[in-house]
């Protein structure tokens, strides 16, 4: 499922980034995602997901941390991220 998300971090310039992205695969202490710029493994990053596929309707959103496991540079200027869970909180549903 393309779940939205919004990342924060530090990019491997060493400036800090927001970016809109959808995730590649979820699972119960990880996901994957793609940026446009590439990021170092073992940094840290913030990821609010939001648990639905219709931009309209509310739907449940999860705050999380997690830290950059693997790191995959590809051939079109993205990189492909597996990211661990550190902490991560429930936030209520909105009708964004």
């Amino acid at each position: 499922m393309p779940f939205p998300a919004l990342v924060r971090g530090v990019d491997v310039h060493q400036q800090a980034f927001e970016e809109q992205t959808v995730l590649d695969n979820l699972s119960a202490s990880g996901l994957s995602l793609r940026l446009t710029r590439c990021v170092e493994q073992g940094a840290s990053l913030f990821v609010v997901l939001r648990l639905g596929i219709q931009p309209d309707a509310p739907a449940p959103r999860v705050a999380l941390r997690g830290v950059i496991q693997r790191v995959e540079p590809n051939h079109d200027a993205t990189c492909r991220l597996a990211v661990v869970f550190s902490r991560y909180r429930f936030l209520y549903a909105s009708a964004e």
